[in-house]
């Protein structure tokens, strides 16, 4: 089981917030692996490949070996562990100036008119000039071409959908479309194919808020099967993610289960977070991605979200005693009274018809901030 961080109990009240719509971002997650020997750990079987197998000596280009450490083969690669444990077996190839080689093919059985999912972990074993991949099921590139780490030893994992539509069977290739020559060597491990498997934690629901400068995560799951832990993931960018903590799940539970979690240290500007479930199986998906936004240097109140559909946020550390909606024509349709000032207000704008208004935040009978708001 995995370290549980942050975690504590958490009022009902709030659970009113968590009614916001969950979304798998990306769907990695198979029910049964229907590729033979996709870890590598039966050595050299169940697979095919253009290139040549060289048992000890991956020298020169075009020749790979199925081996536990890199090193082994050629005195030029990194050290690097496999994959599936760290100690076990992977496909270690020396990529050959030629393209459109096959490096990898096996054919498995399929259903007709069934989504699968394709999935391969690739780590360079060689800084220099990384591998660049094109996977294909009968024929038809499967994805973009991907492009291996240029740090070594750096596992990342390729994973796409795939429609059977007739076919009764799968050919899947793995080929580089690299020809460089120097570098271009790479590793292959956990391949992995078969039908989508249904989401084994039901979650309802993901919700985000500031307080005095931290970032408050709330999630809710109605129902847990074989699940083993949540990694808490942050993000800047949306493209580099990190771990920022891992709670402990509940195994297998069918009734309400809330968690939440708050990041101390939020980063500069938007930080973007999102949930990574993992079951006992190591099958992962991903939660749908939030965003939080500090307050940047100078600057007092943030309304958001604007333009809204219903209700807004307004951050501020300032003291805020009413809050105002003034229309077009200079009438206030909407005043709030701030009974309890808090770094995080919510007002609730439903009941306002379509339209561009003006919002004033009031202290002491006097206009502190106004800005434009667009209720649709």
């Amino acid at each position: 089981m995995k370290p549980q961080t942050h975690i504590r109990g958490l009022a009902g009240v709030v659970l009113a917030g968590f009614l916001f719509s969950f979304d798998v971002n990306s769907q990695c997650s198979i029910s049964t692996n229907l590729v033979p020997n996709g870890t590598f750990e039966s050595g050299n079987s169940n697979f095919t490949s253009s290139y040549g197998y060289n048992p000890g000596n991956l020298y020169p280009e075009g020749k790979y070996d199925v081996v536990s450490n890199p090193t082994a083969d050629h005195a030029a690669f990194a050290t690097c562990g496999d994959k599936t444990s760290g100690s076990g077996k992977m496909m270690v190839v020396n990529g050959a100036p030629t393209a459109n080689v096959s490096v990898w093919c096996s054919t498995i059985s399929t259903t007709a008119n069934s989504d699968y999912v394709f999935s391969t972990y690739v780590a360079s074993v060689h800084a220099s000039s990384p591998a660049i991949l094109q996977f294909s099921i009968n024929g038809v590139s499967l994805g973009s071409p991907f492009n291996a780490s240029g740090t070594t030893c750096n596992w990342q994992q390729f994973c796409q959908t795939w429609n059977s539509g007739a076919s009764t069977s799968a050919n899947i290739c793995i080929v580089n479309q690299n020809t460089a020559a120097s570098g271009n060597d790479f590793a292959l491990d956990d391949i992995k194919m078969g039908i989508v498997a249904p989401l084994y934690v039901e979650m309802l629901g993901f919700y985000i808020k500031q307080i005095n400068g931290q970032t408050q995560l709330h999630w809710a799951t109605v129902t847990e099967i074989d699940h083993d832990y949540f990694s808490v993931e942050r993000s800047s960018d949306m493209s580099s993610w990190e771990s920022i903590s891992v709670i402990e799940g509940k195994g297998n539970k069918e009734n309400l289960t809330i968690y939440d979690y708050t990041d101390i240290a939020p980063l500069m500007g938007k930080s973007y977070y999102r949930l990574k479930m993992v079951d006992i199986h190591g099958i992962e998906e991903f939660s749908a991605v939030r965003v939080a936004k500090a307050l940047g240097d100078g600057e007092k109140y943030k309304i958001y979200p604007n333009p809204t559909f219903s209700s807004v946020n307004l951050l501020t550390d300032e003291n805020v005693e009413q809050v105002e909606l003034v229309n077009a024509m200079g009438s206030t349709i909407y005043s709030k009274k701030v009974e309890v000032m808090q770094p995080d207000l919510a007002f609730d704008f439903s009941g306002v018809s379509q339209g561009i208004y003006m919002i004033r935040l009031m202290n002491k009978g006097q206009v502190v901030y106004t800005d434009r708001l667009i209720k649709k």
